[in-house]
């Protein structure tokens, strides 16, 4: 493509770099949906039947 011009080495370790922390913080972010949307479909082993009462 004319004018496309590539990326150096570092700027190639700075775009994996930012990411990576990207795909981290979406994980961080979303974790407390997850763990809302898993307790509430019943997973939590912390209640036995007959504490309930």
């Amino acid at each position: 493509m004319p004018g496309k011009q590539s990326l150096t080495t570092a700027e190639r370790e700075r775009l994996g770099r930012l990411r990576r922390e990207l795909r981290q913080v979406e994980q961080e972010r979303d974790m407390p949906v997850k763990a809302g949307a898993w307790f509430a479909a019943g997973h939590d082993k912390t209640s036995t039947p007959s504490a309930n009462w």
